[in-house]
C-alpha cells in the first residue's frame, strides 16, 4: 500500500511547476512513506508557507545539503509533465487511506474493548478518514448555475419548500422548511410543549409519507406511541383515564392508529446512547429504509464515553457530534434541549440565545435555534389560554422573528393559529 513512483512524481511536479507546489496543502506528511520523500515535501511546504521559490536548488538549501543536489535534480527533471498532478494526489491519498484502513484492522483486536466499544470506534475513525482524505475542489458557477435556476424555478412554480415540512403553514414559511444537514435546536422551559411539538412535527412528517427516526431518551418508545396516537386522533388523555370514552372517539382512536400503522416511523428509547451510536443505527435506517428527519429527545441526556471531561465540555463534543451527524447522514437533526433557569428571574420570559444550557458551543453549532414559548404558564388568561409562539432565535439563512400557534392542551398538540377557532374539529 505505497508507491515510491507515485510519490516522486508528485515531488517532481511540485519542484517543477509553482502552481502544483501550492497545492502542498492538499496533503501530508502522513501520505509519503519513504523517509527521504518526507523530508522534501516538508521543506517544499515550508518554503511555500514562507512564499520562498521552489526548485530543486532551493529544496536543497532548505534541507541543508541532508539530501543528494543529485537525487534533487534527478527527481526535479523526472517528470515531462505536471498534467496528471491531481490525479497523482488522488492516488496517493487512496493509498493513504488503505494504511490507515490497516492499522484501524489493528486496533479493532483491542481485547480490552466491548465488541459495541469496538463497534462505536470503528465507524467513527472511518467517518474521520473519509473526511480527512477527500480533496475538495472549486466548482466553476457554469457548472451548476443553470441547475440552481431551475430548482429555485421548480419550486417557486410549484410552491415548494426548501427543506422538508415542519406541518405548520406559517413555520414552514418562515424556515422554508427543515432543511438537509441542518442541526435544528427546538428549546423552551419545561411543560411549553417543546416534546410536543417535535412528536407533532414527526406525526405529520410519517403521515406525508417521509421517513423518521425518533431517539426517545426520556420517554418509554409505548408512551409516545400513545401521545402519536391520541394526538392524530384529538383524543383528551385524561379521558381514558376516567374511563370516559365515547364511541366515536373509540372510533376515532382506531383511525388514527390505522393511519399510523404502516408508516415509516423508528423508535428507540435506550437511555445510554452516545451520538456515534445514534449516528451508526440512522445510517443502518438510511440503507435499507430511507430517513428524512432525525429527531432527538433530548441533548442534556445524550451520553458521552469521555469521563474526563467537565460537563461544558461534554455538550461542546456531544454538539460537534451531532452537527457532524446531521451532515454525514444528509437530513435534519432536530435536538431538543431544556434551557436555564434566567428566564424565571426576567419579567419578560421569552428566551433568548444565552440561556441554552451549558455550553455556548450549542449555538456555534445550530443551522437553526426554536424556542417554544406558552404566555400563558406564566400569565394564564382566557386570551391566551390556546396560543403559543415559535421563537426563531437563529437562522442561518433566513430572518429571525416570532410565529404563531394554537396550543390544545388537552391533546398536548400544536396547530396552526388560523385553525384554533374550528374547535368543533377537535372533538370538543
Amino acid at each position: 500500500m505505497k508507491n515510491i513512483e507515485l510519490e516522486n512524481s508528485i515531488l517532481s511536479c511540485m519542484m517543477l511547476d509553482e502552481e502544483c507546489s501550492k497545492d502542498c496543502n492538499l496533503l501530508s506528511k502522513d501520505d509519503f512513506t519513504h523517509t527521504t520523500n518526507i523530508m522534501i515535501f516538508q521543506a517544499i511546504r515550508s518554503l511555500v508557507q514562507r512564499e520562498k521559490p521552489i526548485d530543486y536548488l532551493t529544496v536543497y538549501q532548505e534541507l541543508k545539503q541532508e539530501v543528494s543536489i543529485t537525487y534533487l535534480s534527478d527527481l526535479a527533471n523526472s517528470m515531462p509533465t505536471t498534467a496528471n498532478f491531481k490525479e497523482y494526489i488522488r492516488q496517493l491519498k487512496d493509498l493513504t487511506l488503505k494504511r490507515q484502513l490497516s492499522k484501524l484492522g489493528q486496533a479493532l483486536t483491542d481485547k480490552n474493548k466491548t465488541g459495541k466499544e469496538l463497534i462505536e470506534f470503528a465507524e467513527t475513525e472511518i467517518f474521520a478518514l473519509s473526511e480527512k482524505t477527500t480533496i475538495g475542489e472549486f466548482v466553476e458557477i457554469k457548472d451548476i448555475i443553470l441547475d440552481v435556476y431551475l430548482d429555485i424555478d421548480k419550486r417557486y412554480q410549484n410552491d415548494e419548500l426548501e427543506g422538508i415540512t415542519t406541518g405548520y403553514h406559517a413555520l414552514d414559511k418562515a424556515t422554508d422548511g427543515l432543511k438537509k444537514k441542518n442541526l435544528i435546536y427546538l428549546a423552551g422551559r419545561p411543560s411549553m410543549g417543546k416534546t410536543a411539538l417535535a412528536i407533532n412535527i414527526a406525526e405529520k412528517n410519517v403521515l406525508a409519507g417521509n421517513s423518521v427516526a425518533i431517539f426517545s431518551l426520556e420517554m418509554g418508545k409505548e408512551e409516545l406511541v400513545k401521545r402519536l396516537i391520541l394526538g392524530v386522533s384529538y383524543i383528551n388523555s385524561q379521558k381514558i383515564k376516567n374511563k370516559e370514552l365515547t364511541a366515536d372517539e373509540w372510533g376515532r382512536m382506531l383511525k388514527g392508529a390505522n393511519a399510523l400503522l404502516d408508516k415509516k416511523l423508528f423508535i428507540e428509547d435506550n437511555t445510554s446512547l452516545t451520538v456515534a451510536e445514534m449516528t451508526s443505527m440512522c445510517r443502518r435506517i438510511k440503507r435499507d429504509k430511507g430517513l428524512d428527519l432525525v429527531i432527538i429527545d433530548y441533548l442534556q441526556l445524550i451520553s458521552s464515553n469521555n469521563s474526563k471531561l467537565s460537563r461544558r465540555e461534554e455538550i461542546d463534543s456531544i454538539s460537534k457530534n451531532l452537527k457532524a451527524m446531521a451532515k454525514e447522514l444528509d437530513v435534519p437533526v432536530i435536538v431538543i434541549s431544556s434551557l436555564s433557569r434566567a428566564t424565571e428571574q426576567r419579567q419578560n420570559k421569552r428566551p433568548v440565545l444565552s440561556d441554552l444550557r451549558e455550553s455556548g458551543q450549542i449555538e456555534y453549532d445550530a443551522d437553526l435555534v426554536m424556542f417554544v414559548h406558552r404566555e400563558e404558564y406564566y400569565n394564564p388568561t382566557e386570551e391566551n389560554k390556546e396560543e403559543a409562539e415559535i421563537i426563531i432565535a437563529k437562522q442561518r439563512n433566513g430572518q429571525l422573528g416570532i410565529v404563531k400557534l394554537g396550543w390544545l392542551g388537552p391533546y398536548t398538540k400544536f396547530v396552526d393559529a388560523s385553525h384554533i377557532e374550528r374547535r368543533g374539529s377537535y372533538g370538543r
